[in-house]
């Protein structure tokens, strides 16, 4: 997942919570997507390196997104902080509402996902475990793509559909990647998805690259 920070004055920790709204307009073949602040954040939009936004704002909608392509959509925000937080998009049709929270007393900053988004026209997302074959499928893909970005990108959509992991799980597919550079992002990712966060500190193990581990350390820090 692309992520650009330009941290101005204060470093802060700035969640990202991506979820669907109710669509009362029946199915859409496109995709639509909101980008709302919580706390009246005034911010940019960029998409594909493009502004979207004519002017700086709380609120922007894009219309008319195709589906099931990949995006890249860049938050910037100007009030009360300074940095630009950047996501990977890759949705089905529907419409979407991607929320951006930032918190001033966090000693960093970091983009984390609070919740996945779901299909406008999907029915009521209930959180399941992974299952045996779910895992063989994801496994499957890191002996058949060799680029850490892709199997980054493969393995986030794959837990996108309502699907959690517990620590063995999420050990497994971290180990699989070949760098602690994805492997570290992953970490981060699967967090929210995670069933088991009170362990979730014995993962640091599997990191070697110093500052991997620091940036894992903080992270930790930040979800207590």
């Amino acid at each position: 997942m692309k992520k650009i920070l330009t941290i101005a004055i204060c470093t802060l920790l700035a969640t990202t919570s991506l979820f669907a709204q109710n669509n009362k307009k029946g199915k859409s073949n496109t995709v639509d997507i909101i980008v709302s602040a919580n706390s009246n954040e005034v911010f940019n939009v960029y998409l594909d390196g493009k502004q979207k936004s004519e002017k700086a704002g709380n609120r922007y909608e894009i219309k008319g997104l195709q589906p099931n392509k990949m995006y890249d959509l860049e938050v910037y925000l100007e009030e009360p902080f300074k940095y630009i937080s950047g996501v990977d998009l890759e949705l089905s049709a529907g419409r979407y509402e991607l929320v951006v929270f930032s918190n001033i007393d966090s000693k960093s900053a970091e983009i984390l996902f609070a919740n996945n988004g779901q299909d406008l026209n999907a029915s009521e997302n209930n959180d399941q475990l992974c299952t045996d074959d779910d895992m063989s499928k994801i496994m499957e893909m890191f002996n058949i793509d060799i680029f850490d970005d892709t199997r980054l990108h493969y393995v986030k959509n794959a837990l996108k559909t309502g699907k959690l992991v517990d620590l063995e799980q999420t050990r497994r597919i971290a180990k699989a990647f070949s760098y602690d550079k994805a492997r570290v992002k992953f970490l981060k990712f699967a967090y929210d998805r995670c069933t088991e966060k009170e362990n979730y500190s014995a993962l640091a193990s599997l990191l070697t690259d110093n500052s991997a581990k620091d940036e894992f350390a903080k992270f930790l820090q930040s979800k207590k």
